[in-house]
């Protein structure tokens, strides 16, 4: 891919102090509910589990298990998708890709939804979050039983329209992270950054950064794909990092080596 994917292999995994007894009771609570017909859950609990259960590192088993129970539901009853806000969708997706694990048919009707509802309804995060879940998919499992396989167009049209939605804010009211995730899910999907958010994002550059070195090399490795479009914004980029490595007392360790030939890439 380039790059080590948008926030993180697994995203932003949360371990609480007594993260252990939190996650074995978190592993009980998940087993009752795969083994319990879940047709009456409503959506947001359904989707609040599977983001559980990909967001603290339970067992590999009973979060399969998990996302599996909340996908069936899905399948089962797809008028029910209806039923689904922005935030559901999202934890949804960013389930999905936290596990690489969907089912063929979930995009179309979760894209669907999304443009019931409007793209404007979506947070910066939730933008962030659907987008960066089915860039991770799209980009692992496409020849996967299970994968997406010929929904690549519609991952292609979510992608553009999410893209459209966010050049219309010019990235305003969105954090470092969601900006990086959004690129590199962006890049992956299309191959390129868009004129538009290129042009989003130097606004954005303007009076904010990148924070984190990953985001930071994110950033560089996706909008130096962007070609002529993104020249500005690679430019302030760029100069970002080197203005870090100068004034860091650790320099350039403080990014990894795969940060560290993104940057380069870039250059």
């Amino acid at each position: 891919d380039g790059v080590g994917e948008g926030g993180g292999d697994k995203g932003v995994i949360v371990r609480p102090g007594n993260g252990l007894e939190l996650t074995e009771a978190l592993e009980e609570v998940l087993g009752v509910l795969v083994e319990r017909d879940c047709s009456q859950m409503p959506p947001q609990a359904l989707c609040n589990a599977a983001w559980a259960a990909a967001k603290v590192e339970v067992g590999p088993g009973i979060a399969l298990q998990t996302l599996d129970a909340v996908l069936d539901q899905a399948a089962a009853s797809p008028s029910r998708c209806r039923d689904w806000y922005p935030q559901d969708l999202s934890n949804l997706l960013w389930a999905c890709g936290t596990l690489r694990h969907s089912r063929v048919g979930l995009l179309p009707a979760v894209a669907a939804q999304a443009a019931k509802l409007g793209l404007e309804a979506f947070s910066s995060q939730a933008l962030a979050n659907s987008l960066w879940g089915v860039a991770r998919l799209s980009s692992t499992l496409d020849q996967s039983e299970g994968g997406f396989g010929g929904e690549g167009t519609c991952a292609e049209k979510l992608c553009a329209d999410v893209v459209e939605e966010v050049a219309r804010r010019e990235l305003v009211g969105f954090r470092s992270q969601e900006v990086a995730n959004l690129l590199w899910a962006v890049t992956v999907i299309q191959g390129s950054v868009s004129p538009s958010l290129s042009a989003a994002l130097a606004t954005w550059l303007s009076s904010n950064t990148l924070r984190q070195p990953q985001e930071l090399s994110i950033g560089v490795w996706a909008i130096a794909q962007a070609g002529e479009s993104g020249a500005a914004a690679l430019h302030s980029l760029l100069a970002e990092a080197a203005d870090r490595v100068v004034r860091s007392p650790s320099g350039a360790q403080d990014f990894s080596p795969q940060a560290v030939a993104n940057l380069v890439w870039g250059l």
